[in-house]
């Protein structure tokens, strides 16, 4: 369960347990799309732009069975909530998010289809086949 080996981390600025909490509910919505999360990091830091004020940014790392990572990285340039934390969390769970229901998608239809299998594949012809 994500929400329990998710390591999170302050970065330039002092731990918050508000957002912490936002953080692990964030994670335990990724636990239900994607069952066999392994852990990640969320490092929340403080980013310092030329002339503008304190913002915060989010980065995300999650590590997936296989040897496989999603990486999210929220600036507040990025997005709408560049001076709402919170709003900085939730999109960036949301990307990996997005992220996440692909990687599934994908894997039900390696699966189903099995390697290079695919619907479409029948349909186009191999590079032995004339046209």
């Amino acid at each position: 369960m994500l929400s329990q080996n998710l390591r999170i981390v302050f970065h330039g600025l002092d731990r918050s347990e508000a957002l912490e909490a936002v953080i692990r509910e964030e994670a335990e919505k990724l636990d239900r799309i994607h069952d066999r999360i392994l852990g990640g990091t969320a490092t929340v830091e403080a980013v310092h732009r030329h002339g503008q004020h304190h913002c915060l940014g989010l980065h995300l790392r999650l590590l997936l069975p296989g040897k496989r990572e999603i990486v999210v990285r929220e600036e507040p340039g990025d997005s709408a909530h560049r001076d709402d934390p919170y709003g900085v969390v939730r999109a960036a769970f949301a990307v990996a998010r997005r992220r996440l229901t692909d990687s599934v998608t994908q894997r039900r239809d390696r699966v189903k289809w099995g390697a290079g299998d695919s619907p479409l594949a029948a349909d186009v012809p191999g590079p032995d086949v004339p046209r």
